[in-house]
């Protein structure tokens, strides 16, 4: 996951643990925040124009010593979530906010169309200090009052996709009886800096912040102020929070993992890590799309894809089927026909498939990833000339995918087309596989990679 905060200070505060929080939790997050203290909308609107590096740029919550400006930031990555906020002193100005938000909003969304634009709602001066009590505030309840109805109309007006409700949060946790901030206006390097990136790590993740153990901070956080904040993100953000993208992948071998020396080196693994999404794993190794009227060696064997299917999380925001290659490679399954229904044929295993997954999920949300090229896959008696009789080279098996999934209207992954891998050459390993078909952890590594791109640009699509 990449976040890029168009900020000051505050949201330095925020990013300072938001990278450790997610390496704690097994999510890889990058970070990228612009520095100017105490800039406003408006200023950014002005740098925005300007066009100039004026913004110290901090990696992962630690400054860099470099400066950019906002494009130069919006154009370095493939960002996925942006956040723009508001400068303290303004936050509560309703008027404050326009015309600028919604300039920075339409700019950001031209540079980056497939990114989400959060607001970042800011918090409040601290009760009794030196902000407070020379504000126009009766105190931190009014503030925060003020802070929220302005954020909410801001989002509102670009149309965010949602905002970060740190004020909230921070607010929460000081009615629990912890101090929050350092200075008045900023927060404590301990508990403060923890609750607003504890409060960006659930909302934009989706994850649960329950048994997140990080716990490396600048300043001590005690166990009560712990359960404290963790209480009270999860009470503030309640139904806010952004649902954590669920994504199915149904495959056999190299679904499992096979070839990637553990399978936290598999490509459904590294793709969980790259995108923080919440990933179900359906691979079983050996499987086939078309049924098979002779048993296999191995009883796993003989669990087709649609039966397997049947079994899967229905709540599923995308579903990856990525087979095929076993059908090649062994089995007593024919082609068939086009007009085929039959599941004991290739093509009506796939029809089975299909119309399956198009009725339960809807073709939008569905890819089909087609066979890997693989080492002697010309051989139409599969794999070491091992089926009984002879069938079909790989290719032809793949030319069948491409068929039935245009007739259903599923967008395929082509995988076999882009040569993503050169053809092997032998079996015995080679740079990204380790026997002419299984990817190695390499393979698998860039097998992620690919994947989460072309999920990136059907999101962007779909939007």
């Amino acid at each position: 996951m990449k976040i890029l905060s168009i900020g000051n200070s505050f949201s330095q505060d925020a990013h300072r643990y938001l990278h450790l929080l997610g390496k704690a939790d097994g999510v890889e997050i990058k970070t990228v925040n612009l520095l100017i203290g105490g800039c406003s909308l408006q200023t950014h609107y002005q740098n925005m124009l300007d066009d100039e590096a004026n913004y110290w740029m901090e990696f992962n919550g630690q400054p860099t010593g470099f400066k950019v400006s906002i494009r130069q930031a919006l154009t370095s990555d493939d960002w996925d979530y942006i956040t723009l906020q508001q400068a303290s002193a303004f936050s509560a100005k309703e008027e404050s906010y326009s015309p600028y938000i919604e300039a920075l909003a339409e700019y950001v969304r031209k540079y980056c169309p497939r990114a989400k634009v959060v607001l970042h709602q800011t918090w409040t001066y601290e009760e009794g200090g030196k902000q407070m009590t020379e504000s126009d505030f009766d105190g931190a309840e009014e503030m925060l009052l003020k802070v929220h109805s302005a954020y909410e109309k801001a989002a509102h007006a670009i149309g965010a996709d949602g905002v970060i409700p740190c004020g909230e949060v921070v607010h929460g946790v000081w009615k629990k009886g912890v101090r929050m901030h350092r200075d008045g206006l900023h927060l404590a390097l301990g508990v403060g800096r923890y609750a607003a990136a504890l409060t960006w790590y659930a909302a934009l993740t989706g994850n649960s912040i329950d048994g997140n153990g990080f716990d490396d901070f600048e300043q001590p956080v005690s166990e009560g102020e712990r359960i404290a904040v963790i209480q009270t993100i999860n009470n503030v953000l309640g139904g806010r929070r952004c649902r954590k993208m669920k994504v199915n992948f149904l495959g056999d071998s190299i679904t499992y993992g096979a070839g990637a020396g553990g399978v936290e080196n598999s490509y459904v693994s590294v793709f969980e890590r790259m995108t923080g999404y919440e990933v179900r794993r359906y691979g079983v190794s050996g499987t086939r799309i078309a049924k098979q009227r002779t048993p296999s060696p191995f009883a796993a064997w003989d669990e087709d894809f649609r039966m397997r299917a049947l079994a899967m999380d229905k709540d599923a925001d995308f579903v990856f089927v990525f087979g095929g290659t076993n059908d090649y490679g062994h089995g007593d399954a024919p082609l068939g026909s086009f007009e085929d229904k039959d599941p004991y044929t290739f093509y009506g295993g796939l029809h089975g498939l299909f119309e399956y997954l198009v009725g339960v999920y809807g073709a939008e949300k569905l890819c089909f990833i087609t066979p890997l090229p693989r080492f002697a896959e010309e051989d139409p008696k599969g794999e070491n000339g091992g089926k009984p009789n002879a069938v079909a080279p790989l290719s032809r098996y793949v030319e069948i995918i491409r068929e039935v999934a245009a007739h259903y209207g599923v967008p395929l992954l082509d995988l076999y087309a882009e040569q993503f891998f050169p053809r092997p050459t032998t079996n015995t390993g080679d740079e990204y596989t380790t026997d002419g078909l299984h990817p190695n952890a390499k393979g698998h590594a860039l097998l992620a990679e690919r994947i989460a791109r072309y999920l990136q640009e059907r999101m962007a699509l779909r939007d």
